[in-house]
Order: C-alpha cells, then sequence, then structure tokens
C-alpha cells in the first residue's frame, strides 16, 4: 500500500501480507492534492494489480503514467469527486479549472489508461462514461456493522467530520453553529479533521470541541456520542456518508450527493438542496 505522508499514522497492527509505504509529500495542490511521487516504485517493482482512488490526485496520475511502461492492470476507483453544485467563491475558479483544462486533458487520460473503472456510486457511473468514454463498474461501499453499531443516546452533541477545506463546506460550519446556538441552548459542537480552516475554528468565540485527526478506530465512539451528524461537503462520495448513515444518526446534508441511492429508504437522513428553488 503506497500512500502519502498527508495525516497521522499512528502504530498500526498490520497483516502480516500487508506492506504500508508512507512517500514523501513535497506539497499540496490548492490545500487538497499531495504531492507524493510513486511513479518510480511503479516502474522499478513488480505488481500484479495497481487499484487507485479518484482520478484527480497526483499519485493517481503518475499511476496513469506508469501504466504503458509496466505489465500490471491499473484499476481506477471513483469514490466521488465528479460533479459538485453551487461551489463557494473559494473554490469556484478551483472547480473551473478541474472541469475545462485537467478533465479534458491529465484527468482524461488517468481516467482511459485505466484497465478496470469502479465507481461507488451508480449516480456517477453515466457521467464517468460521458465524460472519458469509458464503462464504469459499480462496486459498493461496505461498512463494518460490528463496529459501527446504531445506538440510543442522550446527546446534544453536533459533529461534523471530515477535512476543514471550503470545498467540504467547513467554510460555513461556525454561520451553521452560531444559529443553532441561539435556537438551541445547551446544544454542543464536535469538529473532527484538519486543514486549511482549521485557525478560524480555533479563533471562534463559539465553544466547541476541535479534535484534529482521530484515528478510524476510535470513529464509532465519537458517532454514539452525536445527537446529528452534519455533511455540508458541496463535492462529497460514499465513504464518510455511509458510515455515517449505518449507525442511524440522524444527518443532514447537501444534495445531491453520490449516493442518494444508498439514503433513499433511510429515515435518518435529511437532504438540502445548495441552492433551493425561491
Amino acid at each position: 500500500m503506497l500512500t502519502s505522508s498527508v495525516g497521522n499514522f499512528p502504530q498500526m497492527e498490520l497483516p502480516e501480507n500487508l506492506h504500508l509505504r508512507v512517500l514523501r509529500t513535497y506539497n499540496m495542490l490548492w490545500s487538497m492534492n499531495p504531492v507524493a511521487n510513486a511513479f518510480p516504485i511503479l516502474l522499478q517493482e513488480d505488481f500484479d494489480v495497481v487499484h487507485v482512488h479518484s482520478y484527480i490526485f497526483f499519485m493517481s496520475n503518475t499511476a496513469a503514467a506508469a501504466r504503458p511502461l509496466r505489465s500490471f492492470r491499473y484499476v481506477l476507483n471513483f469514490h466521488g469527486g465528479v460533479s459538485h453544485n453551487g461551489m463557494p467563491d473559494p473554490c469556484s475558479f478551483k472547480m473551473w479549472v478541474k472541469d475545462h483544462v485537467f478533465d479534458r486533458t491529465v484527468g482524461k487520460a488517468t481516467v482511459r489508461l485505466a484497465d478496470v473503472v469502479t465507481s461507488v456510486s451508480k449516480r456517477d457511473i453515466p457521467q464517468i462514461e460521458s465524460k472519458f468514454g469509458v464503462t464504469a463498474q459499480y462496486v459498493p461501499n461496505a461498512v463494518s456493522t460490528e463496529k459501527f453499531i446504531p445506538v440510543d443516546n442522550e446527546s446534544r452533541v453536533i459533529t461534523y467530520v471530515g477535512k476543514l477545506e471550503h470545498w467540504k463546506g467547513a467554510g460555513q460550519l461556525l454561520s451553521i453553529f452560531k444559529k443553532v446556538s441561539r435556537e438551541v441552548s445547551d446544544v454542543k459542537f464536535r469538529v473532527i479533521g484538519n486543514g486549511s480552516l482549521a485557525n478560524v475554528f480555533r479563533r471562534s468565540d463559539i465553544p466547541l470541541e476541535l479534535t484534529g485527526h482521530v484515528p478510524h478506530d476510535r470513529m464509532p465512539s465519537y458517532y454514539h456520542d452525536s445527537a446529528v451528524s452534519i455533511l455540508p461537503s458541496y463535492m462529497e462520495g460514499a465513504p464518510t456518508t455511509c458510515t455515517i448513515t449505518v449507525l442511524g444518526s440522524p444527518t443532514t446534508s447537501r444534495f445531491p450527493l453520490a449516493f442518494p441511492s444508498a439514503v433513499q429508504f433511510l429515515r435518518t437522513v435529511l437532504l438540502f438542496r445548495t441552492n433551493p428553488a425561491p
């Protein structure tokens, strides 16, 4: 397993046949794309299958560039990132560049060089096929129902989990929290994650718990201690949203997401359109 050095990597017990290699990260493009070079490793070592998550990341682009030079099978997995709606001004130019420059050049090559293209979202498949001219297969995400178990609680905590970036909707969290606190006096707020907006939350006059990074194995306890989970992202896939909804914790989120088919039968999810009709 190859990954960038962005994030926290506590001591983890890994199976004997799983080797984690954390690559040096030279920069973060636009606060969302880690620049870590896997290209030399992919050329020098023998792999049967290279499974890549998302086409927008630099490591994915280097895997695509190595594919014509080696004989491994290159499998590209989409978990969101194809569509976005109502992106806030700090991100609107980035999304224009993605849609009109990147997707037509590097992004398109990254997708078309793949031997197999998969998506965790049925909704994204028609867009993938029309935009890039490839066939995509549906491979759903899964959540462990042994670790993530719905529980009853009397919590008054509203929890956000995700990167503290504008494209995740984090720029609007404080205004949302302030409005809620004016109407509900005993509510508490928790923010789990890191990002370029972290200092904005630290300087806030709203009492909130800013945890930073939380290891995955500790996340169930935080979800269990939440009255509501909020997901204001403008560009979201399935992993976080599936984890939240399977716990039965009420969730408020923007629509459309990459996973409407996963929530249409759930009663704990409330979706809001980004730009509601007047």
